[in-house]
């Protein structure tokens, strides 16, 4: 008889020192609002047994997100349900056929102010279509994304289930908010947030969820602190600004702990010295790496914002914790 309750020892790649520790690192928490069909929050409740009994037998990851996609795939259909938007068409013979996901997306998301929506769904559409038909008997767990793509797959969710004119207001706040975030894009900048002070040298993107604002950066290095023997690039860093305004040449607020925060444009002496060391070294290192760093940096972009939303609804009093 096999020995379904041991531990995978594939776990240890992930410093993982028992179930309860597997299950506080790796079991990802749905946060779902009010308008979430309750047929949807019963369905993940089954994605996260699925990603806790992985710690016996890893592939059951890789499950959990199979059943988290086709989560997402009933949940198109409830939201058409409830828009009165058919999910399948009756033949003359009386026999009937199920619409392709694609058009019943489409008529979801059949307005200018859906239209980042309807890309989400699309992408969630395609992974479930590409996952129902496997060519090969493959697993990847937390380390082929499948973690990241859990946490996207309940943003979408809850995007999803709000009204039209919540969507209609978030457009409207983007657009609004593009025009400023546009003249920090490519300045340099200093975060400050409690004690703690940060350069920044570009802002790459921005996301707005009701009252939060979400920015990805790329900091400035102190180059006089890295290591001489190899090429060493900076990190992006994602911040949440609560209660955002934009005033001027920055934008304040506060985090998600409940301190303030500030980004704005800075002329500071020390700083510019700074800089200025900075872009001396990146003229040093190879033009291959360079544009690497810069592949690496527009993929991996997205998913910080996708991550930041997802802490939002971690923290946020409007999202009901079901685990």
């Amino acid at each position: 008889m096999k020995r379904f309750y041991e531990p995978d020892s594939r776990w240890e790649m992930h410093q993982i020192n028992n179930n309860e520790d597997y299950a506080k690192k790796l079991v990802i928490t749905g946060y779902f609002h009010d308008q979430v069909p309750e047929d949807v929050i019963k369905a993940y409740e089954t994605v996260e047994y699925l990603m806790a009994h992985a710690y016996y037998y890893w592939p059951m990851f890789d499950e959990a997100f199979n059943k988290m996609l086709f989560t997402i795939e009933m949940g198109i259909k409830l939201k058409a349900k409830q828009l009165n938007i058919p999910i399948y068409r009756r033949k003359e013979n009386g026999e009937r056929w199920y619409r392709r996901l694609s058009l019943i997306i489409d008529d979801i998301c059949d307005e200018d102010y859906l239209r980042d929506l309807k890309k989400k769904l699309e992408r969630s559409a395609g992974l479930r279509d590409m996952k129902a038909h496997p060519k090969q008997n493959s697993f990847s767990g937390p380390s082929g994304g499948t973690h990241r793509n859990i946490k996207y797959c309940i943003n979408i969710l809850n995007r999803l289930f709000r009204g039209r004119e919540w969507h209609k207001q978030q457009q409207k706040k983007i657009v609004k908010a593009k025009e400023s975030i546009t003249n920090l894009k490519n300045e340099l900048l200093v975060v400050e947030s409690g004690e703690r002070g940060e350069v920044i040298r570009s802002i790459l993107d921005f996301d707005i969820i009701d009252e939060a604002l979400f920015v990805v950066c790329l900091p400035v290095l102190d180059v006089r602190k890295l290591e001489a023997k190899s090429n060493q690039f900076p990190h992006l860093k994602s911040f949440s600004i609560l209660d955002y305004q934009f005033l001027n040449d920055k934008v304040i607020g506060r985090t998600l702990d409940g301190n303030d925060i500030k980004i704005s444009l800075t002329n500071d002496k020390e700083v510019r010295n700074a800089y200025s060391r900075f872009k001396k070294y990146l003229k040093e290192i190879p033009e291959e790496e360079m544009k690497i760093n810069l592949n690496i940096n527009a993929i991996e972009t997205p998913w910080f914002l996708s991550n930041a939303e997802y802490q939002y609804l971690n923290e946020s009093d409007f999202f009901s914790k079901y685990s």
